[in-house]
């Protein structure tokens, strides 16, 4: 257990107990009496096609803290795994998105695609949209309002493959966006509060490809006791769902994952 002392509290850092099966760290934070107490855990478990890597917040910590020990147990769990990250981008991607525990969520807004299969720039009347109550909707990127800023997700290319991207601050503008195409919005109906958990699922399977690393294929971050899964993922017309393709989708109930006949399909989590 190694000790750090910041901001005039002491913090403590573990690894999981031998007989947890876990890989990953542990963060705790000394109250007025010296007592060890659990601030933050990122942690993985034994994996098949998708690792999950989870960041569990527990009580305060300084945000550049929680993205220095994300950093660093991401390194650790990811060794030997990623080829190409030469230059640690793919480690940074997925750290950034479990850094997001333990913040505040005020608003989320982005704009939505169409579900008529039309090119972005196509202007046809008549295009259709996700219904209030869809399990699944498409959109470009989404933007949340953190109590430390702004932030986004969108997505990234790796070769033939899509995964989520977690943007420190945001890239794009609603009015970037042209309203003869997208559906925008201003504020969508997703969970507000805390941000209690984060867990990315990481699609080990790509790795087939000589051409591709690992790809940040899911999140679900829980916000408010309430989960909202991410996927990197694209509507090819009703009911046809293609996963790491270049869309944000928003799941409005946590088992329309397991629900929905991805394509191709999904690798079994643990």
């Amino acid at each position: 257990m190694t000790w750090q002392e910041e901001d005039g509290r002491s913090y403590a850092i573990a690894p999981p107990t031998p007989d947890e099966d876990l890989q990953g760290r542990r963060l705790f934070v000394a109250d007025d009496d010296g007592d060890l107490e659990p601030a933050l855990e990122i942690l993985s478990g034994p994996h098949a096609g998708l690792q999950e890597i989870t960041a569990t917040w527990h009580r305060p910590v300084r945000p550049l803290l929680v993205q220095r020990l994300a950093t660093e147990a991401v390194t650790e769990l990811l060794d030997g795994v990623v080829r190409r990250g030469r230059f640690g981008w793919p480690q940074a991607n997925i750290a950034q998105a479990l850094s997001w525990a333990g913040r505040e969520v005020g608003r989320w807004w982005g704009p939505e695609w169409p579900l008529d299969g039309s090119d972005a720039g196509t202007f046809a009347e008549g295009k259709t949209y996700a219904a209030p109550d869809a399990e699944a909707s498409s959109f470009a990127w989404l933007g949340l309002a953190l109590d430390t800023g702004d932030v986004q997700v969108t997505t990234y290319q790796d070769d033939a493959y899509f995964g989520l991207c977690f943007e420190p601050q945001p890239r794009n503008a609603l009015a970037d966006n042209d309203p003869r195409y997208y559906r925008l919005h201003e504020s969508l109906a997703l969970p507000v509060g805390r941000i209690e958990q984060v867990t990315v699922a990481i699609d080990r399977t790509t790795l087939d490809d000589p051409m591709s690393d690992v790809v940040l294929a899911e999140t679900t971050l829980v916000v408010g006791g309430r989960p909202v899964p991410l996927i990197a993922a694209e509507n090819y017309g009703p009911d046809e769902w293609h996963r790491l393709d270049e869309s944000v989708v928003v799941l409005s109930d946590p088992d329309a994952v397991d629900r929905i006949g991805w394509l191709p399909p999904r690798p079994m989590r643990r």
